[in-house]
């Protein structure tokens, strides 16, 4: 008669802010199969208002952060491991996110596909044309502009300042002209 000993091998983690270091949730006895996803859930229910889609866990605290479907025992971690937890804000769902872009394609649908709707000008055409590269262009300069501000070093702080470009001299009268080129681009 011969005897079969099993050896189940479980995970601990240690869950840690990780701006903070400060231990915000302790799991013992983690099954290998496990996936990152269900640590979220289980995490999940110790702090409710951290849903899952909210969570990013990584290995190091600003590595890259791990994936729902990553298996624990493929990880390159030992029984013992620390998770460093990082909130990433409140997220869109998939039917806020559907809705919000449905809603405004049946909005304009409906004002295209009207009885009474009359095409534009072949005039109205090119000024909105014309309106819309002027944005576009805006967008890239503005974008360039704020990309040059990076520097080195964590205290290290710039601010955009109006230059030969005449798209820049949008920062004099608004602090995010981007935006307000994103905004105005789709209005023609």
């Amino acid at each position: 008669m011969s005897l079969i000993f099993q050896v189940f091998v479980f995970f601990i983690f240690f869950i840690l802010d990780s701006k903070t270091k400060e231990q915000l949730c302790f799991l013992d006895k983690v099954e290998p199969h496990s996936s990152v996803g269900d640590i979220k859930g289980v995490f999940h229910k110790s702090y409710p208002k951290w849903y899952p889609a909210r969570q990013a866990l990584r290995l190091d605290p600003k590595g890259k952060a791990l994936r729902d479907d990553d298996v624990l025992q493929n990880l390159s971690v030992g029984t013992s491991a620390t998770l460093y937890f990082r909130d990433l804000g409140p997220q869109l769902g998939w039917t806020m996110n559907c809705a919000y872009y449905w809603g405004f394609a049946a909005w304009l649908a409906y004002y295209i596909n009207h009885p009474l709707y009359t095409p534009p000008s072949e005039t109205q055409v090119n000024y909105a044309l014309i309106i819309f590269a002027l944005c576009e262009a805006g967008i890239f300069s503005i974008h360039w502009s704020l990309n040059s501000l990076k520097c080195e070093g964590a205290k290290c702080r710039r601010f955009p300042h109006l230059s030969k470009n005449p798209f820049t001299w949008l920062f004099y009268f608004v602090s995010c002209p981007n935006y307000t080129y994103e905004v105005t681009a789709p209005l023609p």
